[in-house]
């Protein structure tokens, strides 16, 4: 089968910059809809679907999808290997943790002293901090009757449970991937995949919570995603027109089946695959976005979508104790402000994450030219694309 020239390239069609515009907007769900939780309950009444959960759910789609792009395009580089894939995952996303679990304990820390409020005291600790640094918190598997790995999430920073499934997801599957293109690396291969493989095991039908059905079926709905690239990538679905009917036809049967705190339904991800495989198959025939300003607006609010991600619920809490019932007077503020001080943060950590991979890239090719007494480093290194 030939596969049609599906593209990336922002100077030949809109699909990259409407990724981009729908990780902004899965991120602005996440920010506004935990700023409804806490200081507009009453609009969680309304019955539609919390916002703050269809944001992470598109957010493990649009992971499977540009994963998967990210696995096959580099690929076909020979020296792009795992450990090549290890370090541009490494640092996209420890480029926005480490600086955010830092940001997590100062504000907690200032929360404690100045509110007097106690209640995330008990998760604070070197210990439990190293845990979430090293994604151990909320393990879910085979495992789980080992005490050693069961850590609470950091602080108030409670939406990191959602980033674990991520990370083990991207081990497992890049374990998986790089065991069939190179078979001869399968030896070192086979002991990271079984290690990794466990959370998102459980997540292909099970939850975080049982009980309350959160989180159910992540990889699932991950392996969704990574689909789609599959179904576009062979050229199965093509046409504007019929990207932006199913676009918004998916959407609206999301929404009209899918009632408040019944996100986490398997029965409803379909839809959400659906909507982007559509937003892809719409974008993939041209240019319609000439102008560079809706670009740059839609890459600006991208580029540090992952940080806001991480560190709103954290900055949003002192508010919430201090303002319990101010509604829209502090909601917009907090809202606001959150988006500001991530903004402001990835400029130096999420939005240089290329630079932090090429980085580590050169120290393990010196070391490797060490041990085997090269002095040439740069002939190992694979040639940079761009990507997720």
């Amino acid at each position: 089968m030939t596969c049609s020239p599906f593209t990336l390239d922002a100077s030949k069609n809109d699909t990259s910059l409407a990724l981009d515009a729908l990780r902004a907007i899965a991120a602005q769900m996440v920010c506004v809809g935990h700023g409804i939780s806490f200081f507009m309950p009453g609009l969680r009444q309304s019955g539609l679907p919390l916002p703050q959960n269809v944001g992470v759910l598109l957010f493990f789609v649009l992971s499977g999808f540009l994963i998967t792009y990210t696995l096959i395009e580099k690929s076909r580089d020979p020296r792009y290997t795992f450990l090549q894939f290890f370090i541009d995952r490494t640092a996209r996303i420890y480029s926005a943790l480490v600086p955010c679990l830092l940001i997590v304990a100062l504000v907690d820390t200032a929360t404690i002293r100045l509110i007097g409020d106690r209640f995330i005291e008990g998760n604070r600790s070197p210990g439990i901090f190293l845990a979430n640094l090293l994604m151990l918190e909320s393990y879910r598997g085979p495992l789980d009757y080992l005490s050693a790995l069961q850590w609470p999430i950091f602080g108030s920073a409670s939406q990191l449970w959602t980033l674990v499934i991520e990370w083990h997801i991207y081990l497992f599957v890049g374990a998986l991937f790089f065991i069939g293109a190179t078979p001869t690396r399968a030896a070192l291969l086979i002991p990271i995949a079984i290690i990794f493989g466990q959370i998102p095991i459980h997540y292909l039908f099970g939850a975080l919570q049982e009980d309350n059905g959160i989180g159910r079926s992540l990889f699932a709905l991950w392996l969704g995603g990574a689909y789609s690239f599959v179904v576009v990538s062979f050229g199965a679905l093509k046409g504007r027109t019929i990207g932006a009917v199913l676009a918004v036809a998916s959407m609206v049967a999301y929404v009209a089946t899918t009632p408040a705190y019944l996100e986490y339904r398997p029965r409803g991800y379909p839809y959400l695959v659906i909507f982007v495989l559509a937003v892809v198959v719409a974008t993939q025939g041209g240019r319609i976005v000439v102008s560079p300003w809706p670009a740059k607006i839609i890459r600006f609010f991208a580029n540090y979508s992952f940080t806001l991600y991480l560190v709103h619920h954290t900055l949003m809490a002192p508010a919430f104790l201090l303002w319990k019932d101010a509604g829209w007077l502090v909601f917009i503020p907090t809202v606001v402000g959150a988006n500001i001080v991530s903004a402001i943060v990835a400029n130096y950590t999420e939005m240089r994450h290329k630079q932090l991979a090429q980085f580590l890239r050169r120290g393990i090719s010196r070391v490797e030219s060490y041990v085997r007494g090269d002095r040439d480093v740069t002939s190992s290194m694979p040639s940079e694309r761009s990507s997720d």
